[in-house]
Order: structure tokens, then C-alpha cells, then sequence
């Protein structure tokens, strides 16, 4: 469990600090030996939880060495976007099987803030500053990532911008480097993420519609689809089949009746779900359309 504070990484299980030194030490987020394709945090305390309740004890251990400050909006007001990661090993019953592990990351981000508002100054103000960057960059990224969807060549996502977009999306993406393979027999597949957003429909004005765009960006982000049975046949056919001198393949010598026959239940099995696709997207358009013109009336009547 850890925090990331003022653009910095620290372990919020580490303990108290040694009296020689009473300052925290910042961790650093980096690939190692165990990890050549895959990027962690350096030198985080792990504990071994047994039970649920044993989780929930260290989450509150946690969350009570966690950076807060009194605030004008918020006594209580956190200073940093909180990190709880919970690793979950397991195998199968069979003699000789390995150990599969999967993590689950759940992110705290603290909220943007108005210095007029929350009335900070001197170090409030400066983390407020950090904060509202961090969630600045992260918005940027979710934009081109949600750009990327209809673009030939996709660009390049800029996370390293700060800590927040770093650890968040650094290990978003599959890997394709030869490092990657030569360390692993299998393709690292890339994490996934859901956004939960609170919105308070009598609060704020300006958060509650920040808290919006964050979470339409955020639906908006797709990620690479799994190839279909067909695509998947066809390209193995290809990849073993005879080659004729024209170039072309045998396709009796390629696929069977049977292949063939579900490569098509397939097709059809697709093509009706993207027609219903097409009738919720167009159905969204207009729900989307009419929010953006309530909301512009509300913006005139303000």
C-alpha cells in the first residue's frame, strides 16, 4: 500500500521513520529482474493476509499513515491519490503445478481543488498544486488515448508526464519488446482498468461536471479486440498451408467442412452484434446531445 505525495512515491506501511532520519523515503517505479517487461515499485512491504479481515486491518493501518490537512471545504481533506494493491497466487491441485498470480490495484485519487474555496496556502496550496497536475495529465492521457480508438496509427500516450499517469498506464499496453519474449515463453497481456466516479448532483457545479468528463473520457477508451474464430482459422491456415506459385493458397488443403461451417456461424454471430452496436451507439449520440444542451442552459442561466 503506498501514496503518491507531492509527485512522489512512498510506502504507507513502511512504518514510522528511524530517528536518525525522520524523513520518508521516496520509492522508485521501475522494471527488475523478476519483471524485465513489466514495471513495479521498488522496495514496497508486502503483508501476508490469511483472511479478509486481515486485508481490511492493513487497509486501515494504511489509511491512517496516509497524508491528510484540514481544509475550507474539507477537514479531513486528502493530500495524496492512495494506492492498495492486493495479490492474489494461486494453482491448480495437479503435482508440479505453478503458482499463477494476478493482482487487483485499487486507486484513490484525491480531488481537485480551488485554493480560493478550500482557502490554502504555504504547503495545502503547494500539494493542491501537485494534485491538480496530476489530474491534469491524467485527463490528457485518457483524451488521447480515447483519440487513439479511430486513428490508422495510434500515438503515443505521453504517461510520463508524473507519477499518477505513470503508474497508471505504464503497464496499460502489451508488450512487444524482444526483451519481453526472451524472459517469457507467453505474451504479457495488458492490465485492465474501470473508473469509479461519485457525483454529487447538489454539490459543486464545476466538480460535478469535471467528475463527468472524466468518467465520458473514460468510457470512451476501448481497448484491442480479441481476434474471432474466423480470423483466427484463416490466419493459421495461412501461416501452415501450401502456397501455389501465384501466391495463393489451397483452401481444401487449408480448412475443413467443419471450420468452415463455424468460421461462418461466427461471422453472422458478429455482424448481428455489431448492428446492435451501431443502434446503442446512435442511442447514446442523442442521450449525449441532449446532456450537452441542458448543460449549456444551465451554463447561461448561471
Amino acid at each position: 500500500m503506498y501514496e503518491v505525495y507531492n509527485d512522489r512515491i512512498f510506502d504507507l506501511l513502511a512504518g514510522p521513520p528511524s530517528l536518525k532520519d525522520l524523513r520518508r523515503r521516496p520509492l522508485l517505479f521501475k522494471s527488475t529482474e523478476q519483471s524485465p517487461d513489466r514495471k513495479l515499485v521498488a522496495g514496497l512491504r508486502k503483508v501476508i493476509c490469511g483472511t479478509l479481515d486481515d486485508a481490511l486491518m492493513i487497509l486501515e493501518l494504511g489509511l491512517m499513515e496516509r497524508r491528510v490537512a484540514g481544509t475550507g471545504s474539507n477537514s479531513v481533506s486528502s493530500r495524496s491519490h492512495g494506492f492498495f494493491c492486493v495479490e492474489v497466487n494461486k494453482r491448480s491441485n495437479r503435482a508440479g503445478s505453478q503458482w499463477t498470480p494476478s493482482t487487483l490495484t485499487i486507486v484513490d485519487l484525491a480531488g481537485s481543488e480551488r485554493a480560493r474555496n478550500a482557502k490554502t496556502a504555504g504547503a495545502t496550496l503547494a500539494e493542491a498544486g501537485k494534485i491538480n497536475e496530476s489530474l491534469m495529465y491524467l485527463g490528457q492521457c485518457l483524451q488521447m488515448q480515447s483519440d487513439n480508438h479511430d486513428k490508422l496509427k495510434p500515438a503515443a500516450v505521453p504517461f510520463r508526464q508524473c507519477k499518477l499517469t505513470e503508474l497508471l498506464f505504464s503497464n496499460s499496453f502489451a508488450s512487444t519488446s524482444a526483451t519481453a519474449h526472451h524472459h517469457a515463453n507467453h505474451h504479457r497481456n495488458p492490465q485492465r482498468a474501470i473508473m469509479i466516479v461519485t457525483a454529487d448532483p447538489l454539490g459543486d457545479f464545476n466538480a460535478t461536471s469535471q467528475i463527468l468528463r472524466y468518467s465520458a473520457l473514460a468510457r470512451e477508451i476501448t481497448v484491442p479486440r480479441i481476434p474471432s474464430i474466423s480470423s483466427t482459422i484463416l490466419s493459421g491456415a495461412a501461416a501452415k498451408g501450401h502456397f501455389l506459385p501465384s501466391g495463393r493458397t489451397t483452401p481444401a488443403s487449408l480448412v475443413t467442412a467443419e471450420e468452415l461451417v463455424a468460421a461462418a456461424q461466427e461471422i453472422a454471430r458478429l455482424t448481428d452484434e455489431v448492428e446492435k452496436a451501431n443502434v446503442r451507439v446512435i442511442e447514446e449520440q442523442n442521450r449525449r446531445h441532449e446532456a450537452e444542451l441542458a448543460w449549456r442552459a444551465v451554463q447561461e442561466r448561471c
